[in-house]
């Protein structure tokens, strides 16, 4: 099972498992374990105990929410989060760190599993890879622990907040439609 909201990722593995008497091997969760938003890790208990074998989280910058340019106009996050989000870029900047090598040495500080991304070029995921090491050899920990307790600070109560999944004016193949 890939995407969706945390809630319904729970609610659809306790589901199968009680309608199909059969877990989920996998559950793909993206843009919940970052920097803004760690709403998985809480799921994560429930999600085992409807038999979830692994849980995997996907997009570290949170479909780029969170890159020093700002997010991309299409990004579905509502105002009011970007806004947070770019108070927050602007925080860590002034702190001298590289807000993509900063998220990224979050997750890894943070999530005990497999992490997928998508980087556009070489440099990235080397730049990943070394933020990986930085973290698990535990480089500069008590530093990033205040600043990414800050950083959190700055975006106030757009931490652990999730656009709506589908957008409002979505409209599904039956006709109805996302108020």
């Amino acid at each position: 099972m890939i995407g969706l909201p945390v809630k319904v990722l729970v609610e659809l593995a306790v589901a199968v498992k009680d309608e199909l008497k059969t877990a989920l091997d996998v559950v793909l969760n993206y843009s919940h374990m970052t920097l803004q938003n760690t709403t998985l890790e809480t799921a994560v208990p429930q999600l085992y105990k409807a038999g979830v074998q692994k849980v995997f989280t996907a997009s570290p910058l949170s479909m780029g929410l969170l890159r020093s340019a700002g997010p991309q106009p299409w990004h579905p996050a509502t105002q009011s989060q970007k806004d947070a989000v770019i108070k927050a870029v602007e925080y860590i900047e002034k702190q001298g760190h590289n807000v993509a090598d900063t998220c990224m040495r979050f997750v890894f500080a943070k999530w005990d599993g497999c992490v997928i991304g998508g980087w556009s070029s070489v440099k990235e995921l080397e730049d990943a890879v070394k933020m990986w090491h930085r973290v698990k050899n535990g480089i500069g920990r008590e530093e990033d622990e205040r600043l990414w307790k800050r950083a959190r600070e700055v975006m106030g109560n757009e931490v652990d907040t999730m656009w709506s999944s589908p957008g409002k004016g979505w409209i599904f193949s039956d006709g109805t439609k996302v108020e």
